[in-house]
């Protein structure tokens, strides 16, 4: 994570040794007895980056003792090697053995922030807090950004826009943290500016942010954004263009041009853009949805209903609303065994029986998988119909 402190390594010349020569097949490392020993071990190897065997010494150590700080570092081991499910484990453990201790809270909402579990972050940096006395130090400063970004994810903007409004304002956070980062805190304000429709005070921060981390294309994306939600069409797409210079790969660019080349009516520069987006991000949905809308605006309704039904095989609910509409396609055209079945279930329990009868034998010519319960629901519906003759068929088949 970038909010992880760097610290100086000490690395101890057994250990370096031990590394160098760890492939060989004639060492062997010693067996330990005491928890003591092996945690103090698996610290060596951890300032080594030796995560693996890091992770093998406070096993063993807690297999001896379980103790609240040897899960935390286990944790920090576990996620150096991207192993956040085993991270979250560890760090729970050592809360529950010591739920005083402020730094699991720290590194918890860092790892549930990431796995986009943003109320479970807020909840972790929230205790953090409570057990810590606000000194505006590198945690601190972290733990207040990532609160705004959470909340910003979970669409509270203006109590995001608080929290991150303070650190900027009344905190020196450029003293503690690199300077790598300064633009993503002028970042995340301008974000909540620009949901809040504070657009001045939104490309105030994405310019900063941009002044900051000039190599960066979302900055100027951002300022784009802006400028299109000014109805600026002309000026975004200027500073679209600028962020294709730093990122040509970056399909929200692509998507993002086109539509303000969509709003200026050029509806032909606009489907050269979701083209090149469609590129990038070939299993976004929606871009096909978007490029058979501008196929349809140019008079090519062919390309139009082609786009849009791979839209809907890749889950754009609004591509099949268009199939239905303008391209001559029935739902049914888009059942599945299941689907059939379930109108099927509609049909009998609107008591029409000759409508259930036709989609059952849709849905087993589609291969509905439970046929006991499909011939099941065909009984009922004969013996419905008066028809017991077709019903005694139907159980017999059932029965054998």
């Amino acid at each position: 994570y970038s909010s992880h402190p760097n610290k100086e390594r000490r690395i101890k010349a057994i250990t370096k040794g031990y590394n160098n020569a760890e492939n060989n097949s004639f060492v062997t490392e010693k067996k330990l007895t005491d928890w003591e020993e092996y945690f103090f071990r698996a610290g060596e190897k951890y300032d080594a980056k030796d995560y693996e065997g890091a992770i093998k010494d406070y096993t063993e150590s807690l297999k001896l003792k379980p103790d609240a700080n040897t899960y935390f570092k286990r944790a920090l081991a576990k996620g150096s090697i991207k192993d956040y499910s085993g991270e979250k484990f560890d760090l729970i453990r050592s809360i529950e053995l010591e739920p005083t201790d402020w730094k699991p809270y720290y590194y918890l909402g860092l790892n549930l922030y990431y796995a986009d579990d943003y109320y479970g972050a807020l909840s972790a940096f929230d205790t953090y807090l409570n057990l810590t006395e606000w000194s505006g130090d590198f945690y601190d400063i972290w733990t207040g950004y990532y609160m705004a970004k959470c909340l910003y994810n979970e669409d509270i903007y203006s109590k995001s826009l608080k929290y991150i409004d303070y650190i900027i304002t009344e905190q020196d956070f450029t003293s503690v943290i690199d300077a790598n980062y300064y633009g993503d805190f002028y970042q995340i304000r301008g974000r909540n500016y620009l949901e809040l429709e504070k657009f001045d005070l939104a490309k105030k921060d994405f310019e900063k942010a941009s002044e900051l981390n000039p190599e960066i294309a979302l900055n100027k994306e951002l300022i784009g954004d802006v400028y299109a939600k000014e109805k600026n069409y002309q000026k975004a797409i200027e500073f679209y263009n600028q962020a294709l210079k730093l990122d040509p790969n970056k399909y929200s660019i692509y998507q993002y041009r086109a539509y303000a080349y969509e709003s200026l009516e050029d509806y032909f520069s606009a489907l050269l853009d979701m083209n090149e987006a469609i590129k990038h991000a070939p299993e976004y949905g929606y871009l096909y949805f978007k490029r058979g809308e501008y196929s349809y605006k140019m008079g090519d309704k062919e390309k139009a209903c082609s786009d849009w039904l791979t839209g809907r095989e890749k889950g754009h609910s609004g591509s099949l609303d268009k199939l239905l509409e303008i391209c001559g396609y029935s739902k049914f055209d888009f059942f599945s065994a299941d689907d059939f079945m379930d109108e099927a279930l509609n049909e009998r329990t609107n008591e029409n029986y000759d409508e259930a009868l036709k989609l059952l034998n849709k849905s087993k010519e589609l291969g509905y998988e439970d046929t006991y319960y499909l011939e099941g629901i065909m009984y009922s519906l004969f013996i419905y119909k008066d028809q017991f003759d077709l019903a005694l068929e139907i159980l017999n088949n059932i029965e054998n």
